[in-house]
């Protein structure tokens, strides 16, 4: 317990923080904290300084107030008192000790989310003050290692995973690949000029849920769209070093996105369902730049979703039935006000609805955002503990698929659910408008799709002992689809099972479903995958054949950090 009788929690460091703290001098300490406060900051920070009461009404605002028992540290206004005030009393004459617990403060809690400014009778911003913290601490170099890293990354390939342009581009042909075999004339175009949208993603995508991009792609085709995407950089539109307080790099980075743009004459921009990637370029990479406003348009895919379907671009087939329930991305609900947008959307798309109380500019932030999620492992059980409050507001709906239109809310809240122990499925809004939309194939498709499949599938069942059955297999045959594209992918299915240690676990890759339901400890090893994936996706065949290989293999050699996810590193000619 503190002198207050509260109880005192261990926080979490990392090594970044710990090495960099041992650099500092009292004298290097005093000179960045004075230099920031007194030559970065204006009338706005003198204002809020100066203005704020101390009154505590922002405290029910914060979720990390709520969730750790109304504990007053967690209050917006004690974390401004515990690190800004303190700063400024004491002219930057701070110890190491303070500046740990100033990161942990500014970075882990605190997602920059802006709800306390809404219930602040002043309108004080403390996201921005929390801001200046982290570009103190970035000064400094004293910021947590993961999210450093995403920052080194985009300093030098301009994208946060560190993807290659040789692997972007060859992911994107994978899509396509994939797309083909559903939609005879589905196209990703690359680098055409003059289209009319630039479709732009976050690098999550293509190195973890490339499936994503193949959605995207499936929804530009049927609303018949006049598209393309970047090969070169600029193609990345996340932004991490906005939430580090490195803004040199963090103006690099929207420098180079919009001259991209710029460089094909698109006509706007429309962006993937991430919050704080379409914040960066609309709201904060634009004035880091002096730019009034971005050069180009900036849409965010909850705008084009709904442009698309009140326009009858898109048509929705059959709703989606499971009850669901939206959460409000604080970087498109506070920061942009498309909360009712979202909810016309999951009205045309979902027979089943329910309220997350409190819900739309109210709704509490994920957890995740802000860049905390991207602080990493050393912190994910401290992010739990603080994000018990969310948990509670999910349990209470009742409902079976949480709609998070948000990467960083996507990846929070399944966090969330799994540590809590909700039974809910978290779905992208293009998730659900995937699956409820008529998907338009070509006339030549839809006269030959009847007789492909059973062509087709009577060839898969007539090669059915060379898919993963044989024990002497050595590359996967590729007769069984009408043009094949690429040769078969080399595969030795004993070698394989002994590096990735399944040979105890068929199920794995051999699976079974009911429904959409995974039958846990159940085989299928018996049978060929083309007893469930046919060529066409449906409601007896599940996912297409092609995506069913890729979604798992490519995506467990993602997840596991091993064996290849190139299609030359599969699909090697002979």
């Amino acid at each position: 317990m503190n002198e207050n009788g509260a109880e005192m929690i261990e926080k979490a460091t990392d090594e970044a923080v710990e090495n960099g703290l041992k650099r500092l001098t009292p004298e290097r300490i005093s000179r960045v904290i004075n230099q920031v406060l007194h030559q970065e900051t204006g009338a706005r920070f003198k204002a809020y300084v100066d203005t704020c009461m101390r009154c505590g009404l922002c405290s029910d605002a914060c979720s990390y107030f709520l969730s750790n028992d109304r504990d007053p540290r967690f209050s917006p206004a004690a974390k401004v008192k515990q690190t800004i005030w303190e700063m400024l009393d004491k002219k930057g004459r701070v110890g190491k000790d303070f500046l740990r617990r100033a990161v942990h403060i500014a970075h882990l809690e605190c997602n920059v989310c802006r709800r306390c400014s809404m219930y602040c009778p002043f309108g004080i911003d403390i996201a921005y003050m929390m801001l200046l913290v982290r570009r103190i601490c970035h000064k400094l170099e004293i910021t947590p290692q993961y999210i450093q890293d995403t920052v080194n990354s985009h300093s030098v390939t301009m994208n946060q995973m560190w993807v290659k342009e040789d692997e972007w581009i060859d992911t994107l042909q994978w899509q396509e690949e994939d797309g083909r075999e559903e939609f005879e004339d589905l196209r990703i175009p690359l680098d055409k000029q003059g289209a009319d949208i630039m479709y732009s993603v976050i690098a999550p995508e293509p190195k973890f849920q490339a499936g994503l991009i193949y959605q995207a792609a499936v929804i530009m085709h049927a609303a018949g769209m006049n598209w393309t995407m970047p090969s070169r950089p600029g193609w990345d539109n996340s932004n991490m070093a906005m939430f580090t307080g490195d803004n040199e790099i963090s103006g690099r980075i929207a420098r180079t996105f919009f001259e991209t743009a710029a460089g094909l004459n698109v006509k706007r921009i429309v962006m993937g369902e991430c919050g704080h990637a379409f914040r960066s370029t609309y709201d904060v990479g634009n004035r880091q730049l002096a730019w009034t406003m971005a050069p180009i348009e900036v849409v965010h895919a909850i705008e084009f979703y709904h442009e698309l379907l009140t326009a009858g671009r898109i048509t929705i087939k059959e709703k989606f039935t499971k009850k669901v329930t939206l959460h409000d991305p604080c970087n498109v609900s506070r920061g942009r006000g498309l909360h009712d947008m979202a909810r016309k959307i999951v009205a045309m798309t979902c027979s089943d609805f329910v309220e997350m109380i409190p819900n739309r500019e109210h709704n509490l932030c994920c957890g995740a955002g802000g860049g905390v999620i991207n602080c990493g492992p050393p912190y994910k059980k401290e992010r739990m503990r603080n994000n018990r409050a969310k948990a509670e507001q999910l349990a209470a709906t009742g409902a079976e698929v949480l709609i998070a239109p948000c990467h960083n809310c996507h990846s929070g809240l399944e966090d969330i659910i799994h540590h809590y122990d909700l039974n809910m499925e978290v779905k992208f809004l293009g998730d659900i408008l995937f699956e409820t939309m008529e998907k338009k194939f070509t006339d030549r498709e839809s006269k030959m799709k009847q007789r492909m499949f059973f062509t087709v599938f009577i060839l898969i069942m007539g090669i059915s002992g060379l898919v993963f059955s044989r024990d002497d297999l050595e590359r996967l045959d590729p007769s069984a689809f009408e043009r094949p594209r690429r040769p078969g992918a080399v595969f030795s299915h004993d070698d394989h099972n002994e590096k990735a240690g399944l040979s105890d676990n068929c199920a794995l890759c051999h699976h079974v479903y009911e429904g959409k339901k995974r039958v846990e400890g159940e085989s299928s090893e018996d049978k060929a995958c083309s007893d469930c994936h046919g060529l066409k996706s449906g409601p007896e065949n599940g996912i297409p054949l092609v995506r069913a290989f890729h979604s798992r293999c490519r995506q467990c050699h993602f997840d596991s950090g091993k064996g290849p996810v190139l299609c030359g590193q599969c699909h090697m000619k002979e």
